[in-house]
C-alpha cells in the first residue's frame, strides 16, 4: 500500500470518527433537552389540604412569595366544634418555580397586642429597599410588620396601633415607586403611601365604581351588597384593574371612577373537579407577572365542600385588545411549572 492511499484511508477513518461522535453528541444534547423540558403542572389546588387561602404573590430576590390567610382544620381542637371561620395566625410560604412550596414563618397577632383573636384576615406584601413589609388585618384595622427577611423575625413598627381602618388590605407599587393601600368591604378606600410603607401619605380616598357586580349582586340591584371583600390592585399597558374575586373594573386613573367589567371567570370555564357552589363565592385572590405572562391565584372552596377550610387555585390570565380580560379557566393541572430565578434578574414587587 502506498503511502498516500494510507494517508487518506487514515483521515476518512478519523472523518468518520468525527461525525459518529457529533451525532452522538446531538443526540445526547437532545435526550437532555427533551428531559429538560418535559411539562410539569403545578396541579390544583396548589397547596392543598393545608388552609391556604386570601392568596396574595409577591416576587423578591428568585422567589415567589405567597402572602396568605391560615384556615384552621375543621377537626382542630381548638375549634371546639365550631364551624365557622377560625384563623389565629398568618402565613408566608415561597417557590422558585410555582410547583414546590415551602413554608417561610408565621405572623401571630400577639405581635400587635392582639392575643386568642380567631379572625387572622386577608393579607398581602411588598418588598423595597432590602426590606419585607406584611400587611394584616382585623375584621375592622390593617396592620404591618416588618422584616429583613420573609422568614423573620418581625417587628411592629407601630406597636399596636392600625396603619390604616378597614380590612382586606391590597397593596400596588405603580411604575414610578409609589405604593398604595387598598382595604375595604362592598366599597373601597385608597390611601398612598410614604416611601417608608409604614405610614400613609395622605388621608384615604373613596374609590367609586360604575355599574358594580358581585357574588351577592349578579344584576345590579343589591346596593347594599354591590361588590364583595378582598380587593386587589394591578397594573397593564396604563390600565388599572380594580378586583374583587373575580369581578373586576377597569380606569386610567389609579383613584378612578372604575367601569366594571363583570367576572372574567365563568362555570363554565372551571373544571368540575373544581366547582363550588356558588361558582363565583369567595374567589378573593390576586393577579401577578412574571416573564411576561400573567396569572390569577384564588380561593378555593370545592375541597371542603363549601365550609370555612379553604384551598388556593394558580391560572393563566390573557387580555384581549382593548385591554379587559379575556376569560379565565380553572384547571386541576393547573399552570406550567415555571424555571428556577435568576436572584440577580429576579424584580421586587
Amino acid at each position: 500500500m502506498s503511502k498516500l492511499k494510507a494517508l487518506v484511508i487514515i483521515i476518512s477513518l478519523t472523518l468518520s470518527a468525527f461525525t459518529l461522535a457529533f451525532v452522538a453528541g446531538v443526540k445526547i444534547r437532545h435526550v437532555k433537552s427533551a428531559l429538560r423540558t418535559e411539562t410539569r403542572w403545578t396541579g390544583n389546588p396548589l397547596i392543598p389540604g393545608k388552609g391556604v387561602c386570601d392568596p396574595a404573590i409577591r416576587i423578591s430576590n428568585g422567589k415567589f412569595y405567597l402572602f396568605a390567610t391560615h384556615d384552621t382544620p375543621l377537626d382542630a381542637p381548638q375549634r371546639k366544634g365550631y364551624k365557622g371561620f377560625f384563623m389565629t395566625d398568618w402565613w408566608v410560604w415561597s417557590s422558585t418555580n410555582l410547583a414546590d412550596w415551602h413554608l417561610e414563618s408565621k405572623l401571630k397577632p400577639d405581635i400587635f397586642g392582639m392575643k386568642g383573636i380567631t379572625d387572622c384576615w386577608a393579607t398581602d406584601g411588598l418588598f423595597k429597599n432590602g426590606k419585607c413589609f406584611w400587611y394584616v388585618c382585623t375584621p375592622e384595622s390593617t396592620y404591618v410588620a416588618v422584616s429583613n427577611s420573609p422568614k423573620g423575625p418581625w417587628a411592629s413598627p407601630l406597636g399596636n396601633k392600625p396603619l390604616m381602618a378597614g380590612r382586606d388590605p391590597a397593596l400596588f407599587m405603580d411604575d414610578d415607586g409609589t405604593a398604595y393601600l387598598i382595604t375595604g368591604v362592598w366599597t373601597y378606600n385608597i390611601a398612598r403611601l410614604k416611601d417608608n410603607l409604614i405610614s400613609l401619605a395622605g388621608k384615604p380616598r373613596s374609590i367609586k365604581i360604575i355599574n358594580p357586580r358581585g357574588p351577592y349582586n349578579h344584576n345590579g340591584d343589591n346596593i347594599q351588597e354591590p361588590t364583595d371583600d378582598k380587593p386587589y390592585l394591578n397594573k397593564r399597558d396604563g390600565w388599572y384593574y380594580l378586583s374583587w374575586g373575580c369581578y373586576y373594573a377597569m380606569s386610567r386613573n389609579i383613584y378612578g371612577p372604575y367601569i366594571c367589567k363583570g367576572s372574567f371567570l365563568k362555570e363554565k370555564d372551571i373544571d368540575p373537579k373544581l366547582l363550588q357552589e356558588p361558582w363565583d363565592m369567595d374567589r378573593h385572590g390576586s393577579f401577578f407577572e412574571w416573564k411576561g405572562q400573567w396569572y390569577f391565584i384564588c380561593n378555593d372552596l370545592k375541597m371542603a365542600n363549601g365550609m370555612p377550610f379553604r384551598n388556593c387555585d394558580i391560572s393563566y390570565v390573557e387580555y384581549k385588545d382593548n385591554g379587559e380580560i379575556a376569560p379565565i379557566k380553572i384547571t386541576v393541572k393547573g399552570v406550567r411549572e415555571v424555571s428556577p430565578m435568576d436572584s440577580d434578574a429576579a424584580p421586587a414587587n
